[in-house]
């Protein structure tokens, strides 16, 4: 599996694995809008074949990075696809610049809490809202080295 920038021929697969992962997916229109912002960057993972198996859209923020949207094909989960695609954004933190990563997660999506918590995140906030409440996670580079200590 290789992690690559996402790119325009990778959209019909992405709107695949959005549409059979949430029950509000985000529209092509929807990608391309969050993908004009400035600071919000596209990756996929992708088989030996070339196959897109995840993606993720994350946003570059002054000392952190914001999870917008992730997901891994339906017959590619719980293969640890997920996970290294987490661990290729982890691997560009920098403890002078940016630290940490956070996820905003329904309230109702058991499935994310579960991954996320697997994966190191802590839910530090909840977001009461009208369409429903939400949890912020947060995975930080000091969480690993202050659990080390323990």
């Amino acid at each position: 599996m290789e992690v690559k920038w996402m790119v325009r021929k990778d959209m019909p697969h992405v709107l695949r694995i959005e549409k059979e992962s949430f029950e509000q997916p985000l529209t092509e229109e929807d990608f391309v809008k969050i993908l004009r912002e400035r600071n919000v960057i596209g990756m996929v993972a992708k088989s030996g074949t070339g196959e897109v198996l995840a993606f993720m859209l994350y946003e570059l923020l002054e000392n952190k990075f914001r999870l917008l949207d992730f997901a891994v094909g339906a017959k590619y989960r719980r293969r640890g696809i997920g996970r290294q695609l987490l661990n290729a954004m982890r691997g560009k933190l920098k403890e002078e610049r940016r630290r940490s990563i956070v996820v905003e997660i329904a309230d109702d999506n058991l499935a994310a809490h579960l991954f996320f918590r697997s994966a190191g995140y802590r839910a530090v906030r909840v977001h009461r809202g009208k369409a429903g409440d939400s949890y912020l996670f947060r995975w930080h580079l000091n969480y690993e080295s202050a659990l080390a200590k323990v």
